[in-house]
């Protein structure tokens, strides 16, 4: 397992910079850490291709709706949370195995743009990132995956945008694997 520092130091470099109101923020709260809550249980999902938009940490928008055609991990956190970090270098090496078939979408509970800009710049991962800009789907039922309470939290999307499965807290990496080579019709594993 890799050292944990550079997690620490980016959280020492960027806690200057997080302002009083983004830490107030309801939706930190709703978003409480909960990394031993692994299950692959979790509210009613809705049916149908997911219509998911984020802004981009370059600013632009990121539509996940472009990556049909492909079983999409999207990896819901917080740029605080140290148990996402762990499991976005699960989610890279997911990546590597079935890179034609798999991406990898952050979708990063973060107010300040610029948080996530050095949150991507740092750990240069090789995925789509982005904030949500409406951060109130989080706590709503009416949101593309039910409420959100922990992070990480992350969904599987089938080929057609559709919600295959969810985790809240970590993936196991064989659950995953499972999940990822029923997904993508790898009968090599």
């Amino acid at each position: 397992m890799r050292s944990l520092a550079p997690i620490h130091r980016l959280r020492a470099r960027t806690s200057r910079a997080t302002s009083a109101a983004s830490v107030r923020a309801p939706l930190l709260a709703a978003l409480l850490v909960s990394a031993c809550a692994s299950t692959p249980t979790g509210p009613q999902l809705p049916e149908g291709p997911v219509a998911l938009r984020l802004v981009g940490a370059d600013g632009a928008p990121l539509n996940v709706a472009a990556l049909r055609g492909k079983v999409v991990i999207v990896s819901i956190f917080g740029t605080w949370s140290d148990p996402a970090l762990v499991e976005l270098r699960l989610f890279e090496t997911m990546r590597e195995r079935w890179a034609e078939d798999v991406e990898v979408v952050c979708a990063i509970v973060e107010e300040d743009q610029q948080m996530v800009r050095i949150f991507t710049q740092t750990f240069a991962f090789p995925f789509h990132a982005g904030r949500v800009e409406d951060p109130r789907w989080f706590t709503s039922e009416q949101g593309p995956f039910g409420p959100i309470t922990v992070s990480p939290t992350s969904v599987l999307l089938d080929r057609d945008g559709r919600i295959a499965a969810r985790m809240d807290g970590m993936w196991p990496p064989e659950v995953l694997t499972e999940a990822l080579e029923e997904l993508v019709g790898d009968d090599d594993a």
